[in-house]
């Protein structure tokens, strides 16, 4: 049988990680580890390759990068989506450039992009790196050729390697370990718990024995990485939600406006958005009334407003209207509508006096 002789330095790759193995059995050395078996593989994968390539990409060798992007075509290529031809001449400004089967080209970084999407791995690893801001950063980093694993090794103690491979290592064990502790605080959201709770899982010895060191890592990722449960829009979080609360200015002319916190139909207005929202919502109109946190939160909300459209504070009066509303907790028909149709109560007035604010409930 056939026998491939790879690298020893080459083996625990980056790009290792996203491949299908070439073989079943390893027997190793100091010096090489021989491979047997991968002739299994090239059989399978030929007889399940794509009949036309979905792309095809082009290295120049007329600049010093070209193997470093052909290593990494060829490694990633999988059930022949992606030809790997050499030129040259051409890109010599970039290296390489890629054409797909509609004859679109790609060149520099967003060609090595495409290569990457033509792998099953690369293109949910590129994703995942994509959701958390570094999807640029590690495409640069790869066309700048600062992973450099991937090209032929020279004997001796070459200690550069050595250390861009221990990078690689650990940025790649932290994206796990990551991704780990992300999947543990996920193993006690509502919906897992409920899981649980319905097959028995957590009476079993392994379920409470699981079940303690979960929780036991979970306070270690909150308390180091910030990663934690934070469940909202869930029945519980709305629970009490039964009241909402509309602020109208009377201006000096006499004039009414209402304030774009809550329009007059109930719906959110411009001010409330991003934390704005959060503060509205969830701190001055919470699901529990704390009449504290209503007078503070009308008089930051009403001063903004005040500043924004040139209006006097001194003498200005608000008029605090209820809204008395109904908890969702299933579907009914026009519910939205008859929320709507609710009249509003007034039930308190606001006065600004001196630059000081004070609030009045109506009995």
């Amino acid at each position: 049988m056939e026998r491939i002789i790879i690298s020893y330095w080459s083996r625990p790759t980056f790009w290792n990680i996203f491949r299908v193995p070439d073989s079943l059995v390893w027997l190793g050395s100091d010096e090489h580890i021989h491979a047997y078996g991968a002739i299994w593989w090239q059989y399978i994968s030929q007889k399940i390759r794509l009949k036309a390539p979905k792309l095809t990409f082009y290295c120049n060798h007329s600049i010093e990068r070209s193997n470093y992007y052909e290593s990494i075509a060829s490694q990633i290529s999988s059930f022949g989506k992606v030809r790997v031809e050499l030129i040259t001449d051409g890109e010599k400004d970039y290296g390489c450039f890629a054409l797909d089967n509609k004859g679109k080209k790609f060149v520099g970084q967003e060609a090595l992009e495409k290569v990457l999407n033509c792998n099953l791995f690369t293109f949910v690893f590129l994703r995942f790196l994509n959701l958390i801001g570094a999807k640029e950063v590690f495409l640069k980093a790869l066309y700048d050729g600062d992973f450099k694993l991937v090209r032929p090794i020279k004997r001796g103690n070459d200690w550069k390697r050595r250390v861009l491979s221990l990078k690689v290592v650990v940025v790649t064990c932290f994206l796990l370990i990551v991704s780990l502790l992300q999947v543990n605080v996920t193993y006690h959201s509502l919906l897992v718990k409920e899981l649980r709770e319905v097959s028995g899982v957590d009476e079993t010895t392994i379920g409470r024995f699981v079940n303690s060191v979960s929780l036991r890592v979970k306070y270690f990722s909150k308390v180091f990485f910030g990663i934690t449960n934070h469940p909202v829009f869930m029945d519980a979080h709305m629970d009490g939600y039964d009241h909402i609360y509309g602020v109208e200015a009377e201006l000096h002319n006499g004039d009414r406006l209402w304030l774009p916190i809550i329009d007059k139909e109930g719906h959110v207005d411009k001010y409330a958005y991003s934390f704005n929202w959060v503060k509205w919502t969830f701190r001055v109109n919470g699901p529990k009334l704390n009449q504290r946190n209503l007078e503070k939160g009308i008089k930051d909300f009403s001063l903004f407003w005040a500043a924004k459209n040139d209006v006097p504070l001194e003498g200005l009066k608000l008029n605090i209207y209820l809204k008395n509303i109904e908890v969702p907790n299933k579907w009914e028909y026009d519910f939205l509508k008859k929320q709507k149709e609710k009249p509003w109560k007034h039930v308190a007035i606001g006065i600004w006096e001196q630059n000081d604010f004070s609030l009045n409930y109506i009995q």
